[in-house]
C-alpha cells in the first residue's frame, strides 16, 4: 500500500498491524482497513477528538500527484459514482500529492459539479438504511472536523444524500 503512494504521503503515514495504545494515542488521524469486527475494536479504542476514518472490505483509492485535465476528472467522477460507490471497485477516496492538495478548493468544486450534471441524468437509486445511516455519520463527522481544522474541505449534494466529497 505505502509503496504505491507518492513519497510526501508515504512519509507522514505510519502502517501497522499491531496497534499498541501509545500507537492509536499518537494519532491525530486513523485510518483504518479491516472487518466490520475489526473496524468496530478499533474505534473502540480511539478518544472523541481523533479523525476516524474505517474502510471495511469495499475500498479502493486513487491516487493524485499532479493536478487533473477536465478528462481525468471526468473518469475521476465516474469511478467515483460506479456502483452508488458500493461496489470493490468504486473509488471511496483521493489521496492528493502535494501539488494537488495546493488546488484542492479547486478540484472539490469541479468535482462537485460534475456529481450535480451526473445526479441530473443518472439520478442514485434507493439504497439500503445502513448505507443511509453511514452516509449520514460520514457527513455528521466531516462536519465536525472542518468546525476545527480549517484545511477540512467538504461539497454535498445539497437536496439529498446522492454524493458527498471531503477533502
Amino acid at each position: 500500500f505505502l509503496a504505491a503512494l507518492p513519497p510526501s504521503l508515504s512519509e507522514s503515514i505510519t502502517c501497522s498491524e499491531a496497534l499498541p495504545d501509545h500507537v492509536l494515542n499518537d494519532a491525530d488521524a486513523v485510518i483504518a482497513f479491516g472487518s466490520e469486527e475489526s473496524l468496530a475494536k478499533i474505534h473502540s479504542r480511539l478518544r472523541h477528538d481523533q479523525i476516524w476514518q474505517a474502510h471495511g472490505h469495499k475500498i479502493s483509492i486513487a491516487v493524485l500527484e499532479e493536478f487533473p485535465n477536465q478528462e481525468t476528472i471526468d473518469a475521476l467522477i465516474k469511478d467515483l459514482s460506479l456502483f452508488d460507490q458500493l461496489g470493490c471497485l468504486s473509488v471511496q477516496q483521493l489521496c492528493l500529492g502535494e501539488a494537488v492538495w495546493a488546488q484542492a478548493e479547486k478540484l472539490l468544486d469541479q468535482l462537485a459539479k460534475g456529481f450535480e450534471r451526473l445526479e441530473k441524468i443518472s439520478p442514485r437509486g434507493p439504497v439500503p438504511e445502513a448505507v443511509s445511516c453511514r452516509i449520514h455519520d460520514f457527513r455528521t463527522q466531516v462536519r465536525l472536523s472542518a468546525a476545527s481544522n480549517p484545511r477540512c474541505m467538504f461539497r454535498f449534494s445539497s437536496h439529498n444524500s446522492a454524493w458527498s466529497l471531503a477533502l
